[in-house]
């Protein structure tokens, strides 16, 4: 939820960091241009992060996991702070790292985005697990809708 980066380092050598984990040399030089790419921060390598934006420096640390070649990464409300346009960077970065083969663990409470980028969502009531299914399913679902929409009222159905 919060970026923890290095204000002394640029975007590329934070990436290189972290590639450095799992290759070395040109390998670990290639990998950080990738993930830059794959983040969508090709342009910002060579700035520092108190010169990016909140998400770009959002998408930083994303660019740190993505690094690691994680078989999955979890985001918790990745969106949090953002307005919707802001959105548009982190939404295109987890859509090109999705269609690449990544999986995610999102938590997210902006449901426009949820439905997005989701292909299976699980409901939580107060921890409770209420609802598991495709988008399509969780917006039809009883007792979703009644958890956070209130339920339906029938007696407005004309």
């Amino acid at each position: 939820q919060s970026a923890r980066l290095f204000p002394s380092m640029t975007v590329r050598q934070i990436l290189l960091t972290a590639t450095m984990l799992r290759e070395s040399g040109a390998a670990a030089r290639a990998l950080a241009d990738q993930v830059l790419e794959e983040v969508g921060l090709a342009e910002q390598g060579d700035r520092r992060p108190n010169e990016l934006s909140l998400p770009q420096r959002q998408m930083v640390e994303l660019g740190k996991c993505v690094a690691l070649q994680p078989k999955m990464i979890m985001l918790d409300e990745i969106m949090g702070g953002l307005n919707r346009v802001e959105c548009g960077l982190p939404i295109a970065a987890i859509e090109r790292l999705r269609d690449r083969g990544m999986t995610f663990l999102l938590v997210e409470h902006v449901m426009p985005i949820v439905m997005s980028l989701a292909d299976q969502i699980v409901v939580l009531d107060f921890g409770r697990r209420i609802a598991t299914g495709t988008p399509s399913e969780i917006v039809e679902n009883k007792a979703v809708q009644e958890s956070y929409l209130g339920g339906v009222d029938d007696s407005l159905e004309a």
